[in-house]
């Protein structure tokens, strides 16, 4: 919605193009190897929550979201206390949709968490996401994200040749 107000403002042509059913063709095979109620779409804030329930409804999953907290630049804080009823009905008037969502980080415990991003630039909310869902118990957590922005160090923050990346995949 912004970037189309951005371009109307200057004049400029724009088209929005949904990856949605791109990214539920490629996690199908991982869906049909671990069983869909294993597994979780991931919404890392309230603006993800609409990529979250898309995905969910092309893959018959479900979602869990919560609302991002910024405690320093980068570093996102997940498990905070916020009034749940008030941010799951925010979700539900905006997003209208049967699918199942819960603002419960529990929820994703034992599960594989797929999180669904608009983009990477840093990487540092996607890694502290990666390691706070993962100390509630998630059994995996893959990655996508639409936009590759992609600042200098962000491969470093991603850690792809450490032993113990962030990621299952991206």
């Amino acid at each position: 919605a912004h970037t189309k107000s951005f371009c109307h403002e200057f004049g400029l042509p724009v088209s929005i193009a949904d990856p949605t059913p791109l990214f539920a063709e490629a996690i199908k095979p991982l869906l049909q190897t671990i069983g869909y109620d294993n597994a979780v779409i991931y919404a890392p804030d309230f603006g993800s929550a609409g990529r979250a329930i898309a995905l969910a409804e092309a893959t018959g999953t479900s979602v869990v979201a919560l609302p991002k907290k910024r405690t320093f630049g980068d570093v996102v804080e997940m498990g905070f206390s916020f009034d749940t009823v008030a941010f799951l009905k925010r979700i539900r008037d905006t997003y209208t949709s049967s699918i199942p969502v819960s603002c419960t980080v529990s929820d994703v415990a034992g599960k594989i968490v797929i999180i669904r991003e608009d983009e990477v630039s840093t990487g540092g909310t996607a890694v502290d996401t990666s390691d706070q869902l993962r100390a509630a118990g998630a059994r995996g957590v893959f990655f996508i994200a639409t936009h590759p922005v992609c600042t200098k160090g962000w491969s470093a923050r991603f850690a792809f040749y450490s032993k113990r990346p962030p990621f299952d995949k991206v």
